[in-house]
């Protein structure tokens, strides 16, 4: 049984007969158990609104985006470079990630927020009368990929939605007449109306996504021929023979969509004709009801009062939530501040402190370890950050966001090493490199000035090298 730890290599068809004689799954799991699942939100600091959900070995990371344009959702599925062994390192999106990107895109859209488009739309200051929209990019990574994958991409998505949330933002008064206006290459204004006020996404429908496998032989032992959630190692081993379905259930427990791959292998059809003419339907029945009765398992997890927060997540991340009511914050050189971008230059940026009304300036050269030659492809207006000051002369504070770590809040220069380095080399007090001499002496007197270890052949190319 050691060949069966690598799967991915070699496939022994006489041993897979072998073993699937005597057991349908790999692992010791009964046919009706489900994948363990578990879900945390607030994972990522730079988005809007993030989960993760594991289903079995399977774990996909979700992010969300809040920009102002047309369309509601935007849908990206990615696969990361170590998500299963026989994925190439910077491959193009598979042709299986793209079709999930479009489902994913359809429940969101039309089953889990149907009235988005009114949720998301943008009014000016003085008026009712909606001028623009939110543009909300999920984007999809998959971290382990070992199947089932649309169960938890989708589980991802709707726990991320439900803990998006954004600043709102209005028109200014001078651009509404410009934006309500006929089409206009002008680009409207956009400003936060309060900022304590933030915008969600309400959710109506939690859709659940449930994955099973029928197989064509099942052994003597087994009660029936469904498996519930199979990984992708077992999926790989029965190839064609057996088929994959999908079932989404909305809370009334109703199928809202279904997908089948392999549509019951024509070996399977033959054994199902010799048992009954009816078994197939017994086989979907079976798997609606199983489906039914663990989909509200799934549904509580999702739900945002149950959800775990993850360990790499700040406490500095509720403030930046918008969870918070506003406060004092003690300003100091060793403190970790949460900030946001509030105007991109040429040299930095100008950053707003959060609970406090100073602004500060992060010099482009504080930005990242790499140099940043664009300010604007590195940060934007609006975005959360945590930063470290860094200088604090007549009023005017000097931002670092490099020397912080921006997933976990810590400190990388708790010292101070890397800021004094950085003040030296502004000044131009760092040393140069001192050039290279040789010490070696000859053994001589030079006639001419008498002093040892020169020739009078140097003294007289150094004196007609000289121009008068």
């Amino acid at each position: 049984m050691q060949v069966m730890n690598d799967l991915g290599l070699l496939k022994p068809v006489c041993l897979f007969e072998q073993l699937f004689n005597q057991k349908l799954r790999l692992n010791d799991v009964p046919l009706d158990q489900f994948a363990d699942f578990s879900c945390s939100t607030n994972v990522i600091s730079t988005a809007v609104g993030s989960a993760m959900v594991s289903v079995g070995a399977t774990r996909v990371l979700c992010g969300i985006k809040a920009k102002n344009t047309c369309p509601r959702f935007i849908c990206n599925v990615d696969h990361l470079g170590l998500a299963h062994r026989g994925l190439r390192a910077n491959a193009a999106p598979s042709k299986e990630d793209q079709s999930l990107a479009v489902q994913l895109e359809w429940l969101l859209g039309s089953v889990a927020v149907p009235d988005a488009t009114k949720q998301l739309l943008i009014y000016p200051e003085d008026s009712d009368c909606a001028v623009a929209t939110y543009l909300l990019h999920v984007d999809v990574a998959i971290i382990f990929d070992d199947g089932c994958l649309l169960d938890a991409c989708l589980a991802a998505c709707l726990a991320a939605l439900a803990s998006a949330t954004w600043p709102r933002l209005v028109v200014a008064s001078s651009d509404s007449q410009i934006a309500s206006s006929a089409a206009s290459s002008l680009k409207v204004q956009f400003k936060e109306k309060e900022e304590s006020e933030v915008v969600n996404v309400v959710i109506s429908e939690w859709p659940v996504a449930l994955s099973f496998a029928v197989v064509p032989r099942p052994p003597p032992n087994a009660a029936h021929e469904l498996i519930c959630q199979p990984s992708r190692s077992e999926s790989l081993l029965w190839d064609t023979d057996a088929s994959t379905c999908h079932f989404v259930l909305n809370s009334a427990g109703e199928i809202i969509d279904f997908s089948m791959i392999g549509g019951f292998a024509s070996c399977l059809w033959t054994l199902l004709e010799e048992a009954s003419a009816d078994k197939s339907s017994d086989i979907i029945e079976e798997a609606v009801q199983r489906a039914i009765k663990y989909a509200p398992i799934v549904r509580e997890q999702l739900n945002p009062t149950n959800h775990s927060r993850y360990l790499m997540t700040a406490k500095l991340y509720s403030v930046v939530r918008g969870k918070h009511s506003r406060f004092h914050v003690h300003i100091s050189n060793t403190c970790i501040l949460c900030s946001k971008v509030v105007s991109i230059k040429e040299f930095g940026a100008f950053v707003s402190i959060e609970g406090s009304d100073r602004q500060g300036l992060l010099h482009r050269s504080c930005i990242s370890n790499h140099p940043v030659d664009d300010v604007a492809e590195v940060l934007e207006v609006g975005e959360r950050i945590l930063v470290k000051i860094i200088s604090d002369k007549d009023g005017k504070l000097g931002l670092s966001m490099k020397v912080v770590n921006q997933t976990t809040g810590e400190d990388m220069d708790p010292n101070n090493l890397i800021i004094a380095q950085m003040e030296k080399r502004r000044k131009g007090e760092v040393r140069g490199q001192s050039p290279i001499r040789l010490e070696a002496e000859l053994n001589t007197v030079c006639k001419r000035c008498g002093i040892k270890g020169k020739s009078s052949e140097s003294f007289i190319y150094a004196f007609t090298s000289i121009q008068f």
